[in-house]
């Protein structure tokens, strides 16, 4: 563990999404999207993130997004006002893809996102 309580491994959680970003991203919105990856994580130097743009910034990194990926579990998250980040996204219906198990279903939904979460098949969703 660092000192900022995350493990040195950091990027392996977010090293799955990077790499299979694009499927992610396509399952969510049709092709006429040019789509652009913004990644956020408070605890990352931009000098040992390569993969895609990064921002420390999440209100950068939220701003007239269609589709939101939670790739790693940081107390920060824990924390977002989904209010707030609903009136920064500029799709009607935004998706929040949760792979850290970090938003509650029906919350993230009653505040007008669209929820799936990984490693959760279909039937959680009827």
């Amino acid at each position: 563990m660092t000192a900022a309580g995350t493990p040195k491994m950091r990027k392996k959680p977010l090293s799955y999404v990077i790499s299979h970003r694009h499927s992610l991203c396509t399952l969510a919105l049709d092709d006429s999207h040019n789509i652009q990856y913004i990644a956020h994580d408070p605890y990352v130097k931009e000098r040992d993130y390569k993969e895609t743009e990064l921002t420390r910034d999440l209100n950068e990194a939220v701003s007239n997004a269609d589709v939101l990926i939670f790739a790693t579990n940081h107390k920060p998250y824990y924390n977002i006002d989904l209010d707030d980040i609903r009136n920064k996204v500029k799709k009607e219906k935004p998706i929040i893809i949760d792979g850290r198990n970090i938003f509650n279903k029906k919350s993230v939904e009653d505040h007008g996102f669209i929820y799936r979460k990984l490693g959760e098949g279909p039937k959680n969703y009827r």
